[in-house]
């Protein structure tokens, strides 16, 4: 690839190719691939406790072998309606491993968004936190919801439809589901986008546009390495972005995930960085301007140097939060730009390399053909 044809080339930092290769899998294998090299190393942490890849496998297997069991069709869309936790990440990879769409809500969607996203979606089965169960139940009579799936503690016995999440885990089916191919062009996720402008609108996001962009990704965080490097996802996996450049990215390199469902609550936050030992935090500019200014940080009471890998997104990233930023940590916190009907990020900022003032960055490898693919490809009807 010549410079003068994509001038952009030159700018890439040392070890970022022009060109990369996108292995021809699904969202399924990648799992798979980390599993079979990390099997007993951490894959989740959240709220004190951790999985390993293999415990994550197996319990993804449970979920995925009872979609099947109830009858789950392939291409069938499935609801999560969580925040970021450990049954997020498993439930999304068992609706997949059973050959489903995985339809991921905001926990914090009225009654009535939750009603006209699942009515126009479909789903038959949604996954929700207890302490949205008394809210949400009632969506049975309005929706093509039958049976929702409960993770935590509930007051007084579910009715007879739902499940809890907790005995599902225990006396489900673990083994390998072998039932189901999945495949690169078939859909993985329905994103909805827009909501900041009008009605939400649906964007497919097929396996293959999401390996591609998880590929793109790991080329470009040069100063990351494979099965040595905690990922903080505090951004919501619910998100395309939190699903691509967190939760993914982390399978894809064999990385500890260490889940934040209240990124709010700055002093949980901070405690994760230290006692983990976080180095790469994807993010919006918000959360690292209230690290900045937080009292106990200002008054040097933690201990960021861990981080070392920061991607930007979903709004404008100021060169002073960046600068601040980076003289509390010594690591780098670039911006970079997305869509979710990419999805998720196109462009960035070198992480090493040059990053110049109100500039969304350069196009990432092979960008220009992922996007061909993904015009050519997204044509999809239901």
């Amino acid at each position: 690839m010549r410079y003068d044809d994509k001038p952009w080339l030159s700018h890439y930092d040392q070890g970022v190719p022009a060109s990369i290769d996108i292995p021809e899998i699904s969202l399924v294998d990648l799992l798979a691939q980390s599993v079979t090299q990390y099997a007993s190393s951490t894959c989740i942490i959240h709220d004190g406790r951790e999985w390993t890849y293999a415990e994550v496998d197996r319990a993804s297997n449970r979920f995925a072998n009872y979609l099947l069991e109830r009858g789950l069709q392939k291409g069938e869309r499935v609801g999560l309606l969580l925040p970021n936790t450990a049954e997020f990440v498993i439930g999304y990879y068992g609706i997949l491993k059973a050959g489903g769409v995985v339809m991921a809500l905001n926990p914090a969607y009225t009654p009535t968004e939750v009603q006209t996203l699942a009515a126009e979606s479909g789903i038959r089965l949604l996954v929700l936190a207890a302490h949205s169960y008394s809210r949400i139940a009632s969506l049975r009579q309005s929706t093509p919801i039958e049976r929702f799936i409960v993770v935590g503690e509930m007051e007084g016995e579910l009715p007879d439809d739902d499940l809890s999440w907790a005995f599902l885990m225990e006396n489900g089916n673990a083994e390998a589901v072998t039932t189901v191919q999945v495949e690169p062009d078939d859909p993985a996720v329905f994103q909805y986008s827009g909501g900041t402008t009008g009605t939400p609108k649906c964007a497919v996001g097929l396996h293959r546009n999401l390996v591609a962009n998880v590929y793109q990704f790991r080329q470009w965080l040069v100063n990351t390495q494979e099965g040595r490097e905690t990922v903080l996802v505090a951004i919501p996996c619910y998100h395309v972005y939190g699903m691509v450049l967190g939760m993914h990215l982390a399978i894809r390199l064999g990385a500890r995930m260490v889940l934040i469902s209240d990124p709010r609550d700055l002093d949980g936050l901070l405690d994760a960085i230290e006692t983990y030992q976080a180095s790469v935090f994807p993010g919006v500019p918000n959360i690292y301007a209230a690290i900045n200014h937080y009292p106990s940080v200002l008054a040097g009471e933690h201990d960021l140097s861990s981080i070392r890998a920061c991607i930007s997104g979903s709004a404008t990233l100021p060169m002073k939060v960046k600068h601040e930023f980076e003289a509390l940590t010594h690591g780098h916190l670039v911006e970079g730009y997305g869509l979710s009907e990419a999805p998720t990020a196109t462009h960035c900022n070198p992480i090493l390399g040059e990053n110049r003032e109100g500039s969304i960055g350069l196009p990432l490898p092979e960008m220009e053909e992922h996007t061909s693919e993904l015009q050519s490809r997204q044509v999809i009807s239901y």
